[in-house]
């Protein structure tokens, strides 16, 4: 299953596999504007679990955003992207059938 989108959830779950796939569809390596390597952590829970989630502290149209958080693995620098954004992306962008990521 690439991801649950939970209609009366707060938070989607969204599988690791899911936001690499997001972030090699951007065409670009990321990265860091601190230090410059290319080598980012996304947060999990534990191996196998969605990717953690943090609010955003932004309301839009009254609804609180969401944002994937994802850390720098040489300076610890955070960076941050709309979930609303990458849920369209996965959305527009599904796997084929039968294909496992």
């Amino acid at each position: 299953m690439e991801m649950d989108i939970a209609e009366s959830s707060d938070k989607p779950n969204i599988s690791y596999e899911s936001i690499v796939r997001f972030f090699k569809a951007m065409e670009t390596p990321g990265q860091c504007p601190i230090c410059g390597t290319s080598s980012w952590l996304i947060p999990l829970k534990e191996k196998g679990s969605p990717v953690s989630l943090v609010a955003s502290g932004l309301y839009f149209e009254g609804k609180p955003r969401l944002s994937l958080a994802s850390s720098c693995n040489k300076c610890g620098f955070y960076r941050f992207h709309d979930v609303t954004v990458i849920l369209r992306w996965l959305k527009a962008n599904p796997l084929a059938e039968g294909v496992v990521e």
